[in-house]
């Protein structure tokens, strides 16, 4: 799994690298036809290249949770506040681009660099920070503190929503804390699920996060043409903040993901 989340934002530089360069050149059905075959021959990929390692693993034979994930209040607290974190992360990996062209007047080669910056930053980040907390076991903390960057720099960029060089530089940092969080939220409700319910609580943030990933986009779409991008960046420096009730009264139960090495990799 955590393999899984930081090869996303590889991927995704990949894409924002070759998509529009691809759509510029070559016109959009060069591009989804790139998709397509590069979607089919990752699918044979996985289909002939990938096995199941899970029998490998000896897990113990009793439960240490009792409660379903789905009705355990520090899970979704979790859960919800993954669905806030997500919101600086789509708005600029989705619109950034637009605000830097249309706004700053960036051309297309670097507004590609940059994104594809923020997604290699942003990958990184996810792996000190899951490194970091395997040995601090403090990935609640950590989250509050991407949350209170992520959503300053929202903030401040929504202050010099005009200036390119302030623009460019908080766009950054606002993608960069908006990706740096996934695997410690994915983990932690996974431990506080514990190990026999780790699937459905990781299942919930999943749902939840690509829940934001299809509302984002239409927010801040709406709100930039209805109100300017200044409104834009409040309103993602807003939900960012909106995470931190999430983290209010968290139980203090030892964590019950006890099996499997204690999944150092957490």
């Amino acid at each position: 799994m955590f393999a899984k989340l930081h090869a996303i934002p590889v991927g995704g530089a990949i894409g924002t690298g070759l998509l529009p360069w691809l759509a510029y050149s070559y016109g959009f059905e060069v591009t989804f036809l790139a998709l397509a075959v590069i979607g089919l021959t990752v699918g044979f990929a996985v289909l002939f290249f990938i096995n199941s390692k899970q029998n490998e693993f000896k897990q113990e034979k009793t439960s240490t949770l009792t409660v379903s994930p789905l009705r355990s209040a520090d899970v979704w607290k979790v859960v919800i506040a993954a669905g806030f974190l997500t919101v600086p992360q789509m708005a600029v990996l989705t619109f950034g681009g637009v605000y830097m062209r249309d706004v700053l007047d960036i051309n297309l080669t670097l507004i590609s660099i940059i994104l594809i910056g923020v997604q290699i930053g942003g990958g990184i980040l996810r792996i000190w920070s899951g490194y970091y907390t395997d040995r601090k076991k403090n990935r609640i903390s950590l989250l509050k503190y991407y949350a209170v960057l992520s959503g300053i720099a929202s903030f401040i960029l929504c202050l010099m929503v005009n200036n390119t060089y302030s623009g460019v530089a908080f766009l950054v940092l606002t993608g960069l804390f908006g990706h740096a969080w996934h695997g410690l939220a994915y983990t932690e409700a996974a431990v506080k699920a514990g190990v026999e319910r780790a699937g459905t609580a990781s299942g919930m943030v999943g749902a939840t996060v690509f829940f934001a990933y299809f509302l984002t986009p239409i927010l801040v779409s709406s709100i930039a043409h209805g109100y300017g991008w200044g409104a834009v960046w409040a309103v993602v420096a807003i939900l960012t903040f909106a995470s931190l009730l999430c983290f209010v009264s968290f139980s203090k139960k030892k964590e019950p993901l006890t099996s499997i090495g204690d999944i150092d990799e957490s």
